[in-house]
C-alpha cells in the first residue's frame, strides 16, 4: 500500500476535485449539445467507478459490461411491463433480482453480472414507473458517459503520476 502524507491526500484531492467536477459540469453541456436527454447514465456510470471501484483501471471493462447488462436486463423488464403489465413485470423482476443476487453472491460470472448490474437495475427499475423509458438515448448517454469519464481520468491520472515522479526525483 501506498503511504501519502497529509498535503499529498490533500494536494491530489483538491487537483481530482477540480478536474472531476469540470468534466462533469462539461459533460452536461456537450451531452445537451448532443441533445442527449438521460445524462444521468452517464454519471452514474462514473460515480459507480468512482466511489465503488476507486477508479481501478483493471476493473472498467467488467463495470462497463455488468451495466450493460443492467440496462439491457431493465429495458426487457419496462418492455414487460408496458406490453403485459404489471403481474408479468414482477414475476420477471423477481426471477431477474434472485439471478443477479446469485451471481454477486457467488461471483460465477463478475464480468457479466455483478455490483454494477446490480446498481442499474436498482436505479433504471425505479425509472421506468416514472416515466417513458427512451432507452436508446439512455444507451447513448451512458455510452458517452463512459467514453468521456474514462479519457479524462486516463489523462488526469497519468499527469498525476508524472507529477509525483517529477516531486520524488
Amino acid at each position: 500500500m501506498e503511504n501519502k502524507s497529509v498535503n499529498e491526500k490533500v494536494k491530489e484531492g483538491i487537483v481530482l476535485g477540480v478536474i472531476l467536477t469540470m468534466a462533469i459540469f462539461f459533460f452536461s453541456i456537450v451531452s445537451g449539445m448532443l441533445g442527449l436527454v438521460n445524462v444521468w447514465a452517464g454519471c452514474m456510470f462514473f460515480w459507480y467507478w468512482a466511489n465503488v471501484d476507486h477508479f481501478k483501471m483493471d476493473h472498467i471493462v467488467e463495470n462497463i459490461v455488468g451495466s450493460l447488462v443492467g440496462i439491457a436486463l431493465c429495458f426487457g423488464l419496462y418492455y414487460l411491463l408496458h406490453n403485459y403489465g404489471l403481474s408479468v413485470f414482477e414475476i420477471a423482476l423477481i426471477v431477474v433480482l434472485f439471478v443477479v443476487l446469485f451471481f454477486n453472491i457467488t461471483e460465477f460470472l463478475p464480468y457479466i453480472l455483478n455490483k454494477a448490474t446490480f446498481l442499474f437495475i436498482t436505479v433504471l427499475t425505479a425509472h421506468q414507473f416514472l416515466t417513458e423509458s427512451n432507452y436508446f438515448d439512455l444507451l447513448l448517454s451512458y455510452a458517452f458517459g463512459v467514453v468521456w469519464f474514462s479519457l479524462i481520468l486516463t489523462v488526469a491520472f497519468k499527469a498525476l503520476g508524472a507529477l509525483a515522479v517529477k516531486n520524488a526525483a
